[in-house]
C-alpha cells in the first residue's frame, strides 16, 4: 500500500507538479493553504508525511508545523521555501521538521528527503 503525502503550497502549480512527480510511488493529497491543510487533517485523514511551503497567507508553514505538532508529534514533515534563511531553517528544525528544501529543488533531492523522513 502506498504511503500518503499531504502537499501544502499556495502556488497550485507547485502542488500539481510535485503531486505528479510523486504519484508513481506515493498517494498524494493537495491543500492550497495552511487552513485547508488543517481542515483535511482534522477530518481524521491520516498522512505519512506533510510537505509544505514556509510562506503562505493566513497560516504560514511554521505556524502550521506548530499546529501539526500539537495533533501528532510523530508525523514526518518536510518544509520547502523559495526564500531560504538560516533562521527559518533553524525554527523549522526546532519544531520537528525532518528537512528544509529550497525551491526550486530537484526530484532526487526531494526523494532522498522523503525516504529519510519516512525511514525507507
Amino acid at each position: 500500500m502506498k504511503k500518503t503525502i499531504l502537499i501544502v503550497d499556495d502556488d497550485f502549480s507547485v502542488c500539481k507538479t510535485t503531486a505528479r512527480l510523486l504519484s508513481p510511488t506515493y498517494s498524494t493529497v493537495i491543500a492550497s493553504s495552511g487552513r485547508e491543510a488543517l481542515d483535511i487533517i482534522n477530518q481524521k485523514k491520516r498522512f505519512d508525511l506533510v510537505l509544505m511551503d514556509m510562506m503562505m497567507p493566513e497560516i504560514d508553514g511554521l505556524e502550521l508545523l506548530k499546529k501539526l505538532r500539537s495533533h501528532n508529534k510523530e508525523m514526518a514533515v518536510i518544509m520547502m521555501s523559495g526564500y531560504f534563511t538560516i533562521d527559518s531553517a533553524i525554527d523549522a528544525s526546532n519544531y520537528g521538521a525532518h528537512a528544509y528544501l529550497t525551491k526550486p529543488f530537484d526530484l532526487e533531492q526531494l526523494n532522498k528527503s522523503i525516504k529519510s523522513a519516512l525511514h525507507e
